[in-house]
């Protein structure tokens, strides 16, 4: 019985690998096509909240896949402010120089998210993780929530 739990457990985890690589390379059209500020900007126009995207720097310096992790990662703060901050503002911000970009996505909302626990900060962190960054989540309660990514430019794989 161990062996077969053993042998799933693996399973599930080359599964999981493989996902990954697959995430890694879709790519939504205005990224492949206009960078990641542009396909920010397309994220908040589309968004049912008042977004502020605050870009500095150029874009064109980032891999897809580092784009692509930026991207989603901002992709699902949005869409978690929306379905739990109880606010209708945010703001990102993106800071680009040649080692990749910094990210931050600001609510002013009721804070509190847990970013140790929960499948949402785990699947933030893996992500940006998984292209050699790091991110941090910040949500004291009644205070809003700040995710704040650090992507290289080039992942280190």
């Amino acid at each position: 019985m161990l062996d077969q739990a053993t042998q799933a457990r693996e399973h599930a985890e080359q599964a999981l690998i493989r996902l990954r690589q697959t995430v890694r390379d879709i790519h939504p059209r205005e990224l492949t096509d206009l960078g990641l500020t542009a396909a920010v900007g397309e994220l908040a126009a589309r968004s049912p909240l008042d977004i502020e995207v605050d870009p500095s720097g150029d874009d064109s310096l980032l891999s897809n896949p580092a784009a692509a992790a930026a991207y989603f990662t901002i992709s699902e703060a949005l869409t978690n402010i929306v379905k739990h901050a109880g606010t209708d503002r945010a703001t990102i911000e993106l800071r680009y120089d040649h080692t990749g970009v910094q990210l931050r996505v600001v609510d002013t909302g009721r804070g509190g998210a847990d970013a140790a626990t929960g499948t949402g900060p785990a699947g933030l962190r893996e992500r940006i993780r998984s292209v050699g960054g790091k991110l941090e989540i910040t949500s004291p309660p009644g205070e809003g929530t700040i995710i704040a990514a650090t992507v290289p430019a080039e992942p280190p794989w």
